[in-house]
């Protein structure tokens, strides 16, 4: 699996299927380092995508910070495979920073810098696509350890799956007004410890022909009140959000030891960015939305004697009748 340059561009992500993965699937998903986060030496649902040899981005709701932004890293270690990797890497966390303009209540900017002990490998490549929309094919894809082992289990991978772009911003005034930063699909599993229970994967990877490359993870989730993830009639009614990392490599960059390498193909121009790069948070809710939720802050709810709680009020939540206040940055 490669990533190659002098290919035409293509059209915006605006498939609105759902197929199964092929065959390449599991081999390219094995060829993008990534990582898991635990806490207290358990599994969390909080992918940890690899951007340097000592730093990963993960979804800021995946942590607690205090009213002045700190979280103490010493609880955390990060288990990284892939990429060449020979098993499984244990990384402590020395540092963790989110962005800026994090709001814990609607998820705006959903991301932090994850610092860790150094991956000493000078054959990983550490990279992220700076179009996602040159990336016609979609895989989502779940990733967890073997219980009390720091091997993998089997990928659960999906290939596209996106949802009606209407209803999603129907569901998400949020990202109806940052569409260009999210992914948005409806597909879940089943819960490995509670079939009653559907949740969506962790990340998403980019894939054009046989090259690959990763673009974003998880962020959050929209569903109709008082249901949760774990009402067996509600399936069809969770709205899965996925976090686009493209407009956050410059701050991502000026975050990290070495720079990332970002990539487009030949003749494509990224849209520009810069470190102060925000979601829109101006935004107007009519009280009639879902509520968001977001699976972050547990110890993994599907993985054997991991589960934590029943799924009905999980991880962040905000009231829909409540408006988000934009100035709310979760420090």
């Amino acid at each position: 699996i490669s990533l190659l340059f002098g290919l035409e561009t293509v059209s915006a992500l605006a498939q609105n299927v759902t197929k199964r993965a092929t065959d390449v699937a599991p081999d390219a998903v094995a060829n993008i380092p990534n990582g898991l986060l635990l806490e207290s030496y358990k599994q969390t649902f909080c992918q940890v995508m690899i951007v340097s040899s000592q730093a990963g981005v993960a979804a800021a709701s995946c942590f607690k910070f205090d009213d002045d932004g700190y979280t103490d890293p010493s609880t955390y270690t990060v288990i990284v495979g892939g990429g060449g990797i020979d098993g499984s890497l244990r990384l402590y966390v020395t540092k963790i920073e989110k962005h800026p303009n994090y709001n814990p209540n609607s998820f705006a900017n959903n991301l932090a810098i994850v610092t860790f002990g150094a991956i000493n490998n000078p054959d990983i490549m550490y990279q992220i696509g700076d179009i996602p929309s040159e990336w016609p094919g979609l895989y989502f894809v779940h990733r967890s350890l073997i219980e009390d082992q720091f091997s993998w289990n089997d990928a659960n991978i999906i290939e596209d799956a996106l949802a009606d772009s209407e209803a999603c911003e129907a569901a998400s005034p949020l990202f109806r007004e940052n569409n260009m930063d999210f992914i948005c699909n409806m597909a879940t599993r089943v819960s490995f410890s509670d079939g009653n229970c559907v949740l969506p994967y962790k990340y998403v990877v980019g894939h054009r022909d046989t090259d690959v490359i990763q673009l974003g993870f998880y962020s959050h989730s929209a569903i109709k009140e008082a249901t949760g993830f774990c009402n067996g009639e509600n399936v069809n009614t969770i709205y899965n959000y996925y976090i686009l990392l493209a407009n956050y490599i410059p701050w991502i960059n000026s975050k990290i030891n070495t720079p990332l390498t970002s990539y487009h193909f030949e003749g494509s121009t990224p849209a520009e960015s810069t470190t102060s790069y925000s979601m829109k948070t101006d935004i107007t809710y009519s009280g009639d939305e879902p509520k968001q939720y977001s699976l972050h802050n547990l110890n993994e709810v599907i993985e054997g004697s991991l589960n934590a709680g029943n799924g009905e009020q999980v991880g962040s939540d905000i009231n829909s009748n409540d408006n988000p206040n934009e100035n709310d940055t979760g420090m």
